[in-house]
């Protein structure tokens, strides 16, 4: 039984570790895509105070 109950929890670690770096991996395109709209943003604002 016990053995049982180490593998039960290596196996929902494995889980929860994959969540985990999937949702970093969507924290960090949102990041990028949030940094890249900035900069457009910045472009912008930037042209419009030129003209």
């Amino acid at each position: 039984m016990f053995h049982v109950n180490i593998i039960l929890i290596l196996m929902v670690t494995d889980i929860s570790n994959d969540i985990i770096q999937n949702l970093l991996s969507i924290l960090n395109t949102v990041l990028l895509y949030i940094a890249k709209l900035g900069m457009l943003i910045g472009i912008m604002i930037s042209t419009e105070k030129a003209s």
